[in-house]
């Protein structure tokens, strides 16, 4: 009589995880080359960490991790600097970038003056001669209106 067991195909020698173990060992190939791992590309010019120093020496250095960039800003009072600064992937530094800021101030819009409406007021030449042809049409409808009374 068989055993309703889960365990009854192990029994005789049967054991189907070494056999899928086994199944991707067929296909390696010995002996071949490891691709290397994609650069890391950074951009240098965004700043990933911000960080507090004393003056222009203390940016001067303070050292970051290779591969990232980072604003330093200036914790003196009465200074208006921040700095920018950048180490590539292979740890070389770029130069020290110097910014200055400053509040920005609200611009009143100009005044545009117009003058005097009666002294711009020029007949203009154009708006004249539409005047005349609407006039001349005005006439040619009164006539053609008078002639389709006449054939009634």
């Amino acid at each position: 009589m068989p055993m309703n067991n889960q365990n009854q195909n192990y029994m005789y020698g049967y054991y189907p995880q070494m056999a899928q173990a086994q199944q991707p060992m067929q296909n390696v190939q010995y002996g071949a080359q490891m691709q290397p791992a994609p650069a890391r590309t950074v951009d240098l010019n965004t700043p990933t960490e911000l960080r507090w120093v004393s003056g222009e020496i203390g940016a001067v250095v303070e050292s970051i991790q290779p591969g990232s960039c980072v604003l330093l800003m200036d914790a003196t009072p009465s200074s208006n600097k921040f700095w920018l600064k950048a180490v590539g992937t292979n740890g070389v530094p770029t130069p020290l970038r110097e910014f200055t800021w400053q509040e920005c101030q609200k611009q009143t819009p100009p005044q545009i003056t117009y003058g005097d409406p009666a002294q711009n007021a020029q007949p203009n030449q154009e708006i004249e001669g539409l005047k005349k042809e609407m006039g001349s049409l005005k006439d040619d409808l009164a006539a053609i209106r008078k002639f389709m009374e006449d054939l009634k």
